[in-house]
């Protein structure tokens, strides 16, 4: 890639398991009061089954040891993985919190496994604070359906590189054929994944409407827009309202993520820090809806993609906006730029007739590996400038880094396959490689050139307007 990252996706947290963290505490004490009983346990055996699909089930497990796989049938009868539950993670959360209290997945444990539970109508009581259960449940439950989607996401990154190895080894006619079937095996998981975000989000947005009506605008704002704000602006958001309202940095901070206005709630009010404290964590859960959704759209499009590299080309559409996609590409990758000063200039730019998707992958691309790149040479106040212009035959994107660059020995053949300066090889972003890009990018009848030195590694893509296919 532009960068040589030394190091796997999983060493960066992911904002699924960020968001589990959040609510640690939460979930500790959960598990001591509804999970320790141990008159609800069972135990399976590896290969036996939890449940079966569309079987009835009104229980909430939790895996204490050992891993269970979910999975679904596809059309023609065939079993595939959709995702899989380990230590302290949740199953059975679909059949009880939709209320169709029916498996949708056939549970089976991949080992020797243990699991708590507890029955729905324990969910439908106060807990030992007074709040219902289903309350004190649906963070756990959201982050739970982020870390299905980042699970599933991973999958589908993992099948990509494999077809990404048949592309090096030239092995095209297997490619095309390996893509197909690949894709159908992952189609429907990410369709499934995506519904049920949807229906999850707008089920939940009724019922805040309902039982919650005066925080309803931050969730649906968060749904709608996700975090709008990038740290830079947060930071000094934060300073203004500490200053106008007199109150603490953490108040200040939680008011400016959340895009709150000043008048959002009275500082004299007794409640206030509450009321604060409130609304940030409906906009919290309806901005994690929105990422949750915008990952499942994503990873779809890398579905597409690979159904497609047999084919020519994919579907482009007219009017598609250029710097919509960059801005997408950036909350993809909101947690590996968590210490990244991340600049935008994006200028008002003419639509294009293009795949929204295509473009979404060559900016991740490019962003993800400057970002790694910088953060595995320990850079300095790691900065990142992304700016589009209207240039002379079209658009101009450049992506610039003060990380440490390109090796000259590298730089000439750095859209090659195979190019790694590093045993095992590079570690390309999303899986699709500079190569790849390359190819995307003169598909549409645009350009790309990099120009590097130690502290400044600048990408630039021109795109015409009109595109005609190469």
């Amino acid at each position: 890639m532009t960068h040589i990252p030394t190091h796997s996706r999983s060493d960066a947290q992911s904002p699924a398991r960020a968001e589990v963290e959040a609510h640690h505490d939460d979930l500790d004490a959960l598990r001591v009061a509804y999970f320790s009983d141990p008159r609800r346990r069972l135990t399976l055996k590896k290969g036996e089954t939890l449940l079966r699909t569309n079987e009835r089930n009104t229980r909430l497990f939790m895996a204490l040891r050992g891993s269970l796989s979910a999975r679904i049938q596809d059309a023609d009868g065939s079993e595939y993985e959709l995702f899989r539950a380990t230590k302290g993670m949740f199953v059975g959360v679909y059949s009880l919190f939709s209320r169709t209290y029916r498996s949708w997945t056939h549970i089976v444990a991949q080992e020797d496994a243990e699991l708590a539970y507890l029955e729905s109508d324990v969910l439908k009581s106060p807990g030992l604070d007074g709040t219902i259960l289903y309350e004190r449940f649906m963070p756990i439950i959201i982050a739970e359906m982020m870390i299905r989607h980042q699970r599933a996401k991973e999958l589908v990154i993992e099948r990509v590189r494999t077809i990404e190895s048949l592309i090096e080894s030239k092995k095209m006619i297997s490619l095309g054929q390996m893509a197909a079937g690949i894709a159908h095996e992952l189609n429907n998981a990410v369709a499934v994944l995506q519904r049920n975000t949807v229906w999850l989000s707008e089920g939940i947005g009724t019922l805040v409407d309902d039982e919650h009506a005066s925080f309803a605008p931050n969730y649906h704002k968060g749904v709608e827009d996700g975090r709008t704000l990038a740290s830079r602006e947060v930071r000094a958001r934060t300073k203004e309202l500490e200053a106008l309202l007199k109150c603490s940095r953490e108040v200040a901070r939680l008011m400016a993520e959340a895009s709150l206005p000043e008048d959002a709630v009275d500082p004299k009010d007794p409640d206030f820090e509450a009321q604060v404290r409130a609304g940030h964590r409906f906009w919290e859960f309806g901005a994690a809806f929105h990422d949750m959704r915008l990952a499942a759209k994503h990873a779809t499009h890398v579905v597409k993609s690979m159904k497609s590299l047999g084919a020519k080309h994919a579907t482009r559409h007219s009017g598609t906006d250029l710097n919509e996609s960059i801005q997408e590409a950036l909350t993809l990758l909101r947690s590996p730029l968590r210490r990244v000063h991340v600049n935008t200039s994006l200028a008002r730019l003419p639509a294009i007739t293009a795949n929204s998707g295509e473009l979404v992958q060559i900016w991740t691309n490019l962003i993800k590996n400057a970002a790694e790149s910088m953060h595995q040479a320990k850079t300095p106040e790691p900065t990142l400038h992304v700016t589009t212009s209207s240039a002379e035959m079209g658009i101009r994107v450049e992506i610039l880094d003060n990380g440490p660059g390109i090796s000259s020995d590298v730089l000439p053949r750095i859209f090659q396959p195979d190019v790694t300066t590093k045993v095992g090889g590079l570690t390309f972003g999303l899986g699709l490689g500079l190569t790849i890009v390359e190819r995307l990018v003169h598909d549409y009848g645009g350009t790309i050139v990099v120009d590097s030195e130690p502290g400044a590694t600048k990408f630039t893509v021109d795109l015409p307007t009109t595109q005609s296919h190469a």
